[in-house]
C-alpha cells in the first residue's frame, strides 16, 4: 500500500506545521516547559483529534520497501522526524531504500542548489550514524547504503527547461 505524510501539514487542510525540532530541549538541566509548545512534536499532537491528515500507513516499519522525501530541506529542526522513521524500518539491517528528491528552483543557481541537498542529505545520515550503539556501523551506514544500493538523491521530472 502506498502512503504518505506530509510531516509539516497541508494548506489545503489548514494544519501547517511550523515550530522547532523537539531534541534541543532533551536535556534535564536546560529543560524549558514553556518553550515545548513551540516545538513540531507538539503542534502535531495538537492536530491529532483527527484533524491532521493522514494517509492510511503502516509506520511500524514491516513491509516498507522504499521512502521518497521530497521538497525537504533535511535541516536540523526536523532530525526526529527522520530519526524515528529510519528507527521504525530498521534501515541499517532491512532492506529499505531511500530516494531523496528535489527540484532546481532557480536555473541560475542549479549547482549551488544540487551541492546544498548532496550535503544535507550527507549531513542527514551522519547525525542518523551516530545515534547507533554499535559505532562502527554508524559511520559506515552511508557506504553500506551505497553499496547495496538503497539510497538515491533523484532530480524529479519538473526539471527547469
Amino acid at each position: 500500500m502506498l502512503g504518505y505524510r506530509n510531516i509539516h501539514g497541508s494548506l489545503e487542510d489548514k494544519n501547517i506545521i511550523f515550530g522547532i525540532d523537539a531534541s534541543f530541549n532533551e536535556n534535564e538541566d536546560s529543560f524549558d516547559p514553556y518553550l515545548v509548545k513551540f516545538t513540531k512534536t507538539s503542534r502535531i499532537l495538537k492536530l491529532t483529534n483527527n484533524t491532521m491528515a493522514i494517509n492510511e500507513t503502516d509506520w511500524s516499519g514491516q513491509n516498507v520497501d522504499q521512502i521518497i522525501i521530497y521538497g525537504h530541506s533535511l535541516g536540523e529542526a526536523d532530525y526526529s522526524y527522520f530519526q524515528s522513521i529510519f528507527d521504525s524500518v530498521n534501515l541499517y539491517h532491512s532492506s529499505t531504500q531511500l530516494v531523496f528528491a528535489y527540484s532546481i528552483y532557480d536555473s541560475d543557481r542549479m549547482e549551488e542548489i544540487e551541492t546544498t541537498y548532496e550535503t544535507a542529505v550527507e549531513k542527514l545520515m551522519t547525525r542518523y550514524g551516530q545515534s547507533f550503539s554499535n559505532q562502527n556501523h554508524g559511520r559506515n551506514l552511508l557506504h553500506k547504503l551505497l553499496l547495496e544500493g538503497r539510497i538515491q538523491i533523484r532530480l524529479t521530472s519538473s526539471e527547469i527547461e
